[in-house]
């Protein structure tokens, strides 16, 4: 169920409630906080490694010189 949270449906700017998302996919709510917590933890590391800033990486910006 977790790759369905990347979706473009569920991921917009005005964001759904983590009932709403959980019932679309049919897991817990504590479920969809688990793992939106692992994806944000991803991204941190990510951004690190490769000298991006988190803001960037989420609007497609280019990392730092």
């Amino acid at each position: 169920a977790s790759p369905a949270l990347l979706d473009d449906d569920l991921l917009r700017e005005d964001g759904l409630p983590l009932a709403e998302v959980a019932k679309e996919l049919g897991v817990s709510a504590e479920r969809v906080r688990q793992i939106e917590k692992a994806a944000l933890r991803k991204c941190r590391r990510f951004c690190e490694r490769h000298n991006y800033r988190f803001a960037e990486l989420i609007s497609g910006g280019r990392p730092d010189p």
